[in-house]
């Protein structure tokens, strides 16, 4: 993933020298939810807790090489999925199987870079020039709205009302019934990444630094918050669900920090892809684009323990669902 590139859902941050990041103690035998990845050319879904002869099962077929697949971000209910290439974003719902086995619901939304709200109905899209759209999905077609302008976007929580862009001047919320009426989040003006929490109150994003060139930095969403550098050279992957944590990958390296700052975790010769949804696990993936290998990482204890291996042969991404 390049870093001059727009991820827009989730976070990211590093700070080193503080203690491990604290967990609730898990059974083996609990339901963990569902690693979806991909794979030859479809979505195939495994539990989290998978053990030896558990099988995966095919959700959707995407109608190209999962290869070229750079992110999958999915709905909080796990029921509609937006999966990325370089350039190109296409809305998955898996449906009930039909006679073929075909499982799917699959729309190319845009070109550019894109963003899906929580309930996984509404999908922001932003060409290169900056023109910004909002697309209303359903199984049956897609709904174009209004049209707005920015240097970048991404939508918050659910509120399709209203969209986060970042301009010259800040971060604003933008009406979309009426995009001339903005309000001021922050004064700060990043460079790319802008990721706003699930719960809408703060932010990371890429901002330039003298010392290291870019860096992560993390602020409120209040109209005043003062940035604080997180890490540097840096990629901020996703949010935790409770907006507390931020994963992140930094060269080979995959870790969690604290929005905060404070707490760390990190995995050397790892990328990072995300948190499970109870936050206690990191999602990592080691490997080329064509031939991953997916790993759960347990964030209690003292020490970073060994990633412990889900998925060997995937492709693309992947992304950890609740139960």
């Amino acid at each position: 993933m390049r870093t001059s590139s727009i991820c827009l859902t989730v976070f990211a941050a590093l700070l080193l020298g503080v203690p491990a990041v604290a967990t609730a103690k898990k059974t083996a035998k609990e339901d963990r939810g569902y690693i979806v990845y991909g794979k030859g050319k479809a979505l195939w879904k495994v539990p989290a807790n998978t053990r030896k002869g558990d099988e995966a099962t095919k959700i959707a077929s995407l109608g190209f090489a999962a290869r070229r697949v750079v992110a999958i971000k999915a709905s909080s209910d796990g029921s509609a999925f937006l999966v990325s290439t370089d350039k190109n974003h296409y809305w998955v719902k898996p449906v009930a199987a039909a006679k073929n086995g075909d499982v799917k619901v699959v729309r190319h939304v845009c070109r550019g870079h894109a963003s899906m709200s929580q309930n996984g109905m509404t999908v922001l899209c932003q060409t290169e020039t900056g023109e910004i759209s909002l697309e209303s999905m359903s199984e049956g077609g897609t709904k174009k709205t209004t049209t707005i302008v920015g240097a970048m976007a991404t939508i918050a929580k659910n509120r399709v009302t209203e969209v986060v862009v970042a301009a010259g001047s800040g971060i604003e919320a933008v009406a979309v019934a009426e995009p001339t009426t903005k309000t001021t989040l922050s004064v700060h003006a990043p460079t790319s990444h802008l990721l706003v929490a699930p719960d809408g109150k703060r932010a990371v994003a890429v901002f330039p630094d003298d010392v290291n060139g870019t860096s992560v930095f993390g602020f409120l969403l209040d109209g005043k918050g003062v940035k604080r550098k997180l890490v540097t050279d840096a990629i901020p992957v996703a949010w935790s669900s409770d907006s507390k944590w931020l994963a992140v990958t930094r060269k080979k390296r995959a870790c969690v920090v604290r929005s905060a700052g404070g707490q760390y975790r990190c995995f050397d010769g790892y990328r990072a892809l995300g948190m499970s949804p109870d936050n206690n696990d990191a999602l990592l993936a080691s490997g080329k684009q064509s031939a991953l290998k997916i790993f759960r990482a347990d964030l209690g204890g003292a020490r970073s323990s060994k990633p412990v291996l889900l998925v060997k042969r995937a492709q693309g991404a992947a992304v950890w669902l609740a139960p």
